[in-house]
């Protein structure tokens, strides 16, 4: 005690003596602030002595190591933000930054630099002073200093509600603000949680979590471009933590963000970002080759906006096949909104509309077969070939996609349950083969055109049908032969 005594008056009498001693004696100008309030403070003098050294080898050390032996000062830093002096909270936040950086944390800072006491201190005190700050003042700072606690606590979020709760009533307070900035700066925030949680791969992956996580990402709180941008950068953060799992939480992760992307199928009247958002095309396009382009991807494939990347496709093939309702909405959308002259974009939708096609041909191979899937994936490549027909730049796309439908076996092609009128789905596609368009384009079209159109006749004429069963495809080269030009003719002559 009488140590203790003798430093902090010694502390007294050095402040009072040189009081700008922080400029022009060892302690750097970036943490002057933060110098002067443990002067002042009643602190444990040996404490901040260590602290202060600490400050003394800045430029050397740049923070200290996180560890037991270290928890007090830790302590103190933190409880400094209960000043509520935003150099001081500025400078705490620099020093513990510095220290979760001073060595690697691959599994997060050491659990053993909290006590319950500390651990009560930032739930009981901290939270709610940071909560009170943000809502008087709506400075987004303080959110900075909640992503470092956060950061700090590592493991210690992963056990008991009353720590999460704690920290959470910050940031869900930040949400419902009505300002943009905030809610941006929410988003930030809210990957750092995801973060966390990703310290443990159990953590991250249970369902209880996942929907905490999701929570903020599927509610109507972003108005602005640039917040749909940052809630597109938290949702797809999620999904690159979530990798190879993503498939277990197809309902309430992937669905929710391709609804986010392209907007429900059943509602008209609201407008997806889209569609609202020119800015958004890009990352929403680049997002559907990460969760449904084969993999490896082509090395032809433009270099994506997106960080982060998924190891393989985020459904598999029986998911394709069960939500293909969904996936196609997605797809059909993204289709409509790409411009037909920017060929890098059309190279990213081949590699989506090829991917959900080889997931398909597996499904059918797997014997996999649910008849409204398959009505779903041949109604969407109608639809396709239909809507864009008259866009020459897209000829290549749609033959392909009629391609890799004309490749299903043929008892998936011949069966008039996979398509919606009840007609076979061989019928259809030789319908959309044999468009005008498509004939009078095909010697420039290459051999998948004619190959297509070879498939669809095997299956025309697979046992047990007969001959008489090229009487339909005959009918129909006749309905386009009208219509024809001489190039169209010669292809004509081919088939």
């Amino acid at each position: 005690q009488l140590l203790d005594s003798l430093l902090q008056e010694n502390y007294k009498l050095l402040f009072s003596t040189h009081p700008s001693m922080s400029e022009n004696g060892p302690y750097p100008p970036e943490l002057e602030a933060l110098y002067d309030a443990l002067i002042h403070s009643d602190y444990d003098a040996a404490i901040k002595s260590r602290l202060l050294n600490s400050f003394n080898n800045w430029e050397e050390t740049k923070g200290f190591k996180l560890c037991e032996s270290n928890k007090d000062m830790v302590r103190v830093l933190l409880e400094l933000f209960l000043l509520n002096k935003t150099k001081v909270s500025r400078q705490v936040n620099l020093v513990l930054t510095e220290c979760l950086e001073f060595e690697e944390l691959s599994d997060g800072p050491p659990t053993v630099i909290f006590d319950t006491s500390t651990l009560d201190l930032i739930r009981q005190k901290v939270m709610p002073s940071f909560k009170d700050y943000l809502k008087n003042t709506k400075d987004t700072e303080i959110l900075e200093h909640w992503n470092l606690c956060v950061k700090l606590l590592g493991k210690h979020l992963h056990s008991g509600a009353g720590l999460i709760n704690g920290l959470l009533m910050v940031v869900e307070k930040a949400f419902k603000l009505a300002d943009g900035m905030v809610i941006e700066a929410a988003f930030r925030s809210w990957m750092v949680l995801m973060n966390n949680f990703s310290l443990s791969p159990d953590i991250l992956n249970s369902s209880k979590r996942v929907k905490l996580l999701t929570k903020p990402l599927q509610v109507n709180n972003a108005k602005t471009e640039s917040t749909l941008r940052q809630k597109f950068t938290a949702w797809w953060h999620l999904i690159v933590l979530l990798g190879s799992n993503n498939h277990v939480h197809l309902e309430t992760v992937i669905l929710p963000f391709l609804k986010f992307c392209y907007g429900p199928k059943t509602d008209y009247t609201s407008i997806s970002p889209v569609k609202k958002h020119s800015s958004m095309e890009k990352p929403c396009l680049d997002s559907l080759v990460q969760i449904l382009a084969s993999r490896p991807l082509s090395s032809s494939l433009p270099k994506s906006l997106l960080a982060g990347s998924l190891p393989g496709p985020a459904f598999t093939t029986e998911q394709v096949v069960e939500y293909a309702d969904q996936i196609f909405h997605a797809v059909l959308e993204a289709t409509s909104l790409v411009k037909p002259s920017n060929r890098s974009e059309v190279v990213k939708l081949e590699a989506v509309w090829g991917g959900v096609a080889k997931m398909f041909l597996e499904a059918a191979k797997a014997d996999t077969i649910s008849h409204t899937g398959f009505q779903h994936y041949f109604s969407a490549v109608k639809c396709c070939v239909v809507q864009h027909r008259r866009t020459d730049k897209l000829y290549k796309l749609l033959l392909e996609i009629i391609l890799s439908a004309s490749q299903l076996p043929h008892r998936v092609l011949n069966n008039s349950a996979n398509f919606t009128s009840g007609s076979k789905p061989t019928s259809v596609l030789l319908d959309l083969v044999l468009y005008t368009d498509f004939v009078n384009e095909g010697s420039q079209l290459g051999e998948g055109y004619l190959e297509s159109i070879e498939n669809l006749i095997k299956s025309v004429l697979n046992p047990p049908s007969s001959i008489q069963a090229l009487e339909e495809v005959i009918q129909k080269l006749e309905v386009c032969a009208p219509n024809v030009t001489p190039s169209g003719l010669t292809t004509m002559n081919t088939v």
